[in-house]
């Protein structure tokens, strides 16, 4: 799959031109900036949210695209079985046969409300309700963010597993130490000299830090 546009709101406030970004089945793809620098933007011309200034995202694509984030959760007072009922018996069959790993850790708490779930585990929770929809590309909007190192390290060996089945991830993080513990290619947007580039140096979180402010 790939997507070639320009993102922004309009066209006096374009962000990013030419943007391409091609992936498949499998694959982990970083996108990391600065705060401000356009990685929601883009999310959201992925999805469809807002539209591409130029060119166009498909519909294979937008309609395949789910967003764990650490502003988006599923209602606190529900139990964690009328999630999975309300996602539907055959739904939850299929992603159980195709992502048992997932489903294991989930089934373990299900007569448990949303809320007293920790935060990795809610997570897990909220990948496995996205899976269970049928999508197979998972974007991560700072979706480690208020987990403990071990609720993190859970969740993200979770996301490696996934990737190893074919499913896309999209990962967005401030800890650069993530983005290389799930490895995979890396964007780095800039905002103020408009560039999007690649990043295929040193595995080094100083390194990559370095990259970031000299592009």
């Amino acid at each position: 799959m790939n997507v070639n546009i320009d993102i922004g709101y309009s066209k006096s406030l374009t962000l990013y031109k030419n943007v391409n970004i091609s992936f498949k089945a499998g694959d982990i793809i970083n996108i990391v900036g600065e705060n401000g620098s356009g990685k929601s933007t883009l999310y959201k011309t992925l999805i469809g949210k807002i539209p591409a200034l130029k060119g166009e995202v498909s519909t294979e694509i937008k309609s395949n695209i789910a967003t764990i984030s650490d502003y988006i959760s599923i209602p606190k007072e529900l139990l964690v079985s009328d999630v999975l009922d309300f996602i539907g018996k055959e739904s939850v069959e299929k992603a159980k046969s195709k992502y048992s790993d997932i489903f294991k850790i989930v089934i373990d708490y299900r007569s448990q409300k949303v809320k007293t779930l920790s935060s990795g585990q809610g997570r897990i929770l909220e990948i496995f309700a996205a899976l269970a929809s049928g999508k197979s590309i998972i974007i991560l909007d700072e979706a480690c963010n208020a987990l403990d190192f071990k609720n993190k390290d859970i969740f993200l060996a979770q996301v490696k597993k996934l990737a190893g089945s074919g499913v896309v991830i999209f990962n967005t993080s401030h800890n650069l130490e993530d983005v290389f513990y799930l490895s995979g290619i890396i964007y780095v947007l800039h905002k103020e000299k408009k560039s999007i580039s690649t990043y295929d140096g040193e595995k080094s979180v100083e390194k990559l830090s370095l990259f970031m402010r000299q592009q």
